[in-house]
């Protein structure tokens, strides 16, 4: 929710409206399927800064460049963690 608000913060900055439509969330299955699917939840996401931080770079908006990298930093954390519990080697 942290990463969120960040993000709304900075899109009001410039004058827009951030989108408050949770994205939809995955239930039930086995304690491996439930990592996976989190995993999963992180994956789209860290694509996502990477995309952003590029654009960011190329139109010189330093700002938020910086505050996407260090999302995207606590996003490659988190899938991290979910690796080494899946015993997912990179």
């Amino acid at each position: 929710m942290g990463h969120m608000e960040k993000l709304g913060e900075r899109i009001n900055y410039f004058g827009g409206e951030p989108t408050i439509e949770p994205a939809p969330i995955k239930t039930g299955g086995d304690l491996k399927k439930m990592i996976q699917d989190d995993l999963d939840g992180e994956n789209l996401p860290i694509k996502t800064y990477k995309e952003h931080i590029n654009l960011c770079a190329k139109i010189r908006d330093t700002t938020t460049r910086l505050m996407l990298e260090e999302i995207l930093s606590d996003e490659e954390g988190h899938a991290d963690t979910w690796e080494t519990t899946l015993g997912i080697r990179k």
